[in-house]
């Protein structure tokens, strides 16, 4: 279709006072790709973009050995329709996964791609690993509120609601309870089995405390031998393990691909059909 695209990682963490105005000038840019410059004072484990001296972005390398800048591309990305037929031609790259740089490389030689630098004002963690975490320590009240401002999906709170009056239910989860909090509150308080941060009285973030390899299929696994079934949703490839080690599982809000792959799995959109289904499976 014509329709435009907006990505965001999901294990990146952006905070600005001026975030909303910065995404609204990049959504409005109609024709091509944007993306965003941000500096880092090790750009080796990243992609990293060069700027020409007229400020447009020249050259991406992906964890290049000798950056050429200290700016990097986070994972927030606003792409206009040709990033369908870009993507469909996409090529596995050395480690067999199919990268984002080399959209944003296509982009770069149709000479259709704007990098914006943004201001030292802005807070980007890349969030998808503890140690990450451990080096942004100063920043952690910052991502709390952040988080603080985030309501759960419409309908959230009213399906856990209506589940919990019927049977018990814990979320199992990879992030960390200091991250939760804040959407454990609103949702009521259910239970949540996740990771642990280790946080100084100053708030720096001095270590952290992963429950398990494999913890959500470990945890069901664990719960079965106590004598419980289970009975399991979940949208990502982590999920599935547990998803297909319980008495019934389902896909809720999943991507299209994991879909395809698993069609065996019955796939829900809306917490009411979910729900249903979930009484099904108890009854």
């Amino acid at each position: 279709g014509e329709d435009r695209v907006c990505l965001v990682l999901g294990d990146n963490i952006f905070y600005a006072p001026s975030l909303g105005e910065t995404l609204k000038a990049a959504a409005a840019n109609c024709s091509g790709a944007t993306v965003f410059g941000y500096w880092v004072e090790d750009p080796r484990p990243f992609g990293v973009v060069e700027f020409g001296a007229d400020g447009r972005a020249i050259s991406i390398e992906e964890k290049p050995r000798h950056p050429k800048s200290n700016y990097i591309i986070p994972g927030l990305y606003f792409y206009d329709h040709q990033v369908m037929e870009i993507a469909g031609n996409l090529k596995p790259s050395a480690r067999g996964e199919l990268e984002i740089t080399d959209v944003n490389l296509e982009y770069l030689s149709r000479g259709q791609l704007q990098v914006i630098p943004l201001e030292k004002n802005f807070t980007w963690l890349d969030a998808g690993t503890a140690d990450s975490l451990l080096a942004a320590a100063q920043t952690i009240k910052e991502i709390q509120d952040t988080i603080a401002k985030i309501d759960p999906l419409p309908g959230a709170k009213e399906f856990l609601d209506a589940l919990r009056r019927e049977t018990q239910v814990i979320i199992l989860s990879d992030t960390f309870e200091q991250f939760a909090k804040p959407l454990m509150e609103k949702l009521g308080w259910p239970t949540i089995f996740c990771n642990t941060l280790e946080v100084a009285p100053d708030g720096a973030i001095t270590g952290y405390r992963m429950r398990c390899p494999q913890s959500k299929l470990t945890t069901v696994k664990a719960l079965q031998s106590m004598g419980y079934e289970t009975i399991a949703s979940g949208d990502s490839f982590n999920d599935l393990g547990m998803i297909q080690a319980s008495r019934a599982g389902f896909l809720f809000k999943s991507t299209a691909q994991i879909k395809a792959a698993h069609p065996e799995l019955p796939a829900y959109e809306s917490f009411g059909d979910l729900l249903a289904a979930i009484r099904g499976a108890m009854s």
